[in-house]
């Protein structure tokens, strides 16, 4: 018979009471310092609850902040906090957030890939070889504070490449990241077309963001008469707004519902509208080599026929353009004159510059941002008729030559040619469906790498998403896409169902 003692023992118990008992006076601080925040600051209040929710979800789903960072990569400044002087990319702080949660998670959970993974690969490799060179350069910077901003935007490049790469790791989800960023980009697109026709967000918040923080000097300096988007840049509006066509197209083709066809076709037309209000000839070279890449690589009936429709509308919205909004300089793209003609001579003369910058220190270069610092002590000398006004050197490429040498150059185009080459080569081995992600990542790559040398940026976000989604994809083997060896218009999408389904973990 159990004795009375054995029968109401709770000591079992008492050890969870404990533990529960303990818990509850962080949990009770935690709650009573909201409620003091929130009755005094109830934005503040309502913050840091979304910041707990956040690393919740952050720590429990990672690939769910991936997608909350591609949908807010588009908006750029419209989205800043009011946190530093000129405000901080809502997206800036997603990716941080999250990277960091994912960095806690894999330490914890001793995540071996959490090192593994940065040298298991040569790209990878690559691109920390030329972020540690970039601390290496700055020894002959003539402005390290300047060198040190770029050197944290080009962290930030990183953090993006290594996030994405550890946390998309199925077709399926590649596809639901190009989803999110064409979702986004179709409002950032309405926002580009009430540009054009001379409503501006930024002016009807004041020259604020959403969020009532300030603007960067460059965006309230946009050139007029043309569309320059959430990102204040024309040039670089008109290169992201191709991309978003070359992605939409994929989407297009890959789906079957007449809705969602619909709304790519759609969204297809915004863009092809924002390209030519933003009156960008190096963004629209960009987007014609991606496109002509892409049709070159798709198997599709009739496809030329359907390229010449494709073509026929796309002259015929730049028509009605220069009928309905003639303050557009859409006629930079065919008869250059004033400030248009006399960027082409900018960015020859920037050529030249930079060229004569690299031969005091060939090899490690000038330092991040070192063709700035460096630029009038060139410019009268090696060209005469250049601009007295300081000058980004408007080409990626010179820029990495002038700020990380020879060595730093080799790196970043090793990088980009390996990316490209390993397209090529899934490209060439896939067949029917299987082709279009790949071909619609290499076209995307070339035309922004074209691009890049009329009006580069090396620390271009966009850029570096669109490298560290096309490693993605050379990394997944061909057991994991989902069509394999079907013909066109039998895989998910065309032929069956949505891969973006509310149902399960589906979007």
């Amino acid at each position: 018979m159990m004795k009375p003692k054995e029968l109401y023992d709770t000591s079992p118990y008492r050890g969870k009471f404990r533990i529960a008992l303990v818990a509850c006076f962080p949990l009770g601080g935690l709650l009573l310092g909201w409620a003091v925040l929130f009755a005094y600051k109830p934005l503040a209040g309502i913050g840091l609850i979304l910041i707990i929710f956040f690393c919740i979800f952050a720590f429990s789903h990672p690939f769910w902040t991936v997608l909350a960072f591609i949908f807010t990569l588009p908006f750029c400044d419209l989205l800043n906090l009011p946190v530093t002087a000129d405000g901080f990319k809502l997206s800036t702080g997603i990716l941080l957030a999250a990277f960091s949660i994912w960095i806690v998670k894999a330490l914890l959970t001793k995540d071996q890939n959490l090192f593994i993974t940065p040298l298991s690969n040569l790209t990878h490799v690559l691109i920390l070889s030329l972020f540690i060179f970039s601390f290496i350069s700055i020894i002959n910077s003539r402005n390290p504070r300047f060198s040190l901003v770029e050197i944290q935007e080009f962290t930030y490049c990183v953090i993006i490449y290594f996030f994405l790469v550890s946390n998309v790791k199925e077709i399926k989800q590649l596809d639901k990241v190009i989803f999110a960023f064409v979702s986004a980009s179709f409002l950032v697109s309405l926002f580009g077309i009430a540009e054009g026709v001379g409503w501006n967000v930024y002016s009807r918040l004041s020259n604020n963001s959403l969020f009532g923080s300030s603007l960067p000097s460059a965006i309230l300096e946009s050139p007029p008469n043309r569309i320059n988007g959430l990102i204040g840049d024309a040039d670089f509006h008109g290169i992201y707004m191709g991309v978003v066509f070359l992605f939409s197209l994929y989407l297009f083709f890959t789906n079957r519902s007449r809705v969602l066809r619909l709304f790519f076709t759609g969204v297809m037309s915004l863009s092809v509208i924002n390209i030519v209000g933003a009156a960008s000839r190096g963004a629209a070279l960009g987007f014609l080599c991606s496109l002509l890449i892409f049709w070159a690589f798709i198997e599709l009936a009739r496809k030329w026929l359907i390229s010449v429709l494709m073509l026929g509308t796309i002259l015929l919205l730049g028509f009605l353009m220069l009928t309905f909004i003639p303050d557009l300089e859409i006629e930079r793209f065919y008869r250059p004159k004033g400030i248009a003609k006399s960027t082409l001579e900018l960015r020859w003369t920037n050529v030249v510059i930079g060229l004569a910058m690299t031969r005091d220190h060939p090899f490690i270069g000038y330092g991040p941002d070192g063709f700035v610092a460096n630029y009038h002590r060139f410019a009268a000398q090696s060209a005469p008729s250049a601009q007295k006004r300081r000058t980004k050197p408007l080409n990626v490429y010179i820029q990495v030559l002038v700020e990380y040498g020879i060595v730093g150059l080799t790196i970043f185009v090793s990088i980009l040619c390996l990316a490209l080459r390993s397209l090529f080569l899934v490209v060439k081995g896939s067949t029917g469906n299987d082709r279009y992600l790949p071909a619609v990542l290499l076209s995307s790559l070339c035309g922004y790498s074209v691009f890049m040398a009329f009006t580069g940026s090396f620390t271009n976000q966009n850029y570096w998403t669109l490298i560290a989604l096309s490693i993605v994809m050379i990394s997944m083997s061909p057991s994991k896409f989902p069509n394999k060896d079907r013909s066109i218009g039998s895989r998910e999408g065309i032929g069956g169902s949505s891969p973006f389904s509310l149902q399960g973990e589906e979007i």
